[in-house]
């Protein structure tokens, strides 16, 4: 039974939802480690009605320990069972009604999530420097030559020059000054 339905919005629990996600909270019942729970920051005052969409990674007495799924460590502070709204069975993504992976399928799948960004992250610190010595190069352009569209924007600051791709904005320049770049668009600058 749904008590409460909340719009997603955030990034502490990427991968397994998207901003907009129309999540479905019930009651909790039974209070489970890998369990989705909807909560308040123990320590917001009342005004604030902001809340956190995490996983319970722990539950110690009445000590319950969370962690958002693309987070790399725990929550700092405990939750006890007054902070909890209630329980994600599941959510609507594009008019489709799915179910969350909770208990230990949800312990599992922030496990996947967690080495997807860990990946990414180790991915990007050996590609970095690569990348940066390919920009350097300057050989790009040479090789590379996708149709760009330059629209010429008048600003009371100055003129503007955005460069789009596809319909996609991929660089705007301030005078010299790169003010959005997309990459590998940069490669081309």
């Amino acid at each position: 039974m749904t008590i409460h339905q909340i719009f997603y919005r955030g990034r502490s629990m990427r991968g397994t939802f998207i901003d907009g996600d129309y999540l479905q909270v019930s009651k909790i019942k039974d209070l489970k480690p890998g369990d989705i729970v909807v909560f308040k920051k123990p320590f917001n005052d009342e005004e604030n009605k902001e809340f956190i969409v995490h996983r319970v990674t722990s539950i110690h007495k009445s000590a319950i320990t969370t962690m958002g799924d693309y987070n790399l460590f725990e929550d700092k502070h405990t939750l006890n069972a007054d902070h909890l709204l209630g329980k994600v069975l599941s959510y609507e993504r594009k008019g489709r009604n799915l179910k969350v992976a909770n208990g230990f399928l949800g312990l599992l799948q922030s496990k996947r999530v967690r080495m997807e960004l860990l990946t990414k992250k180790q991915i990007l610190y050996i590609a970095r420097p690569i990348y940066s010595l390919i920009k350097k190069t300057g050989l790009v352009p040479k090789f590379w030559k996708p149709d760009l569209k330059t629209i010429v924007l008048g600003s009371n600051k100055g003129q503007k020059i955005k460069y789009t791709h596809h319909g996609k904005t991929v660089l705007i320049l301030e005078g010299k000054h790169i003010i959005f770049r997309r990459r590998p668009y940069d490669l081309l600058f």
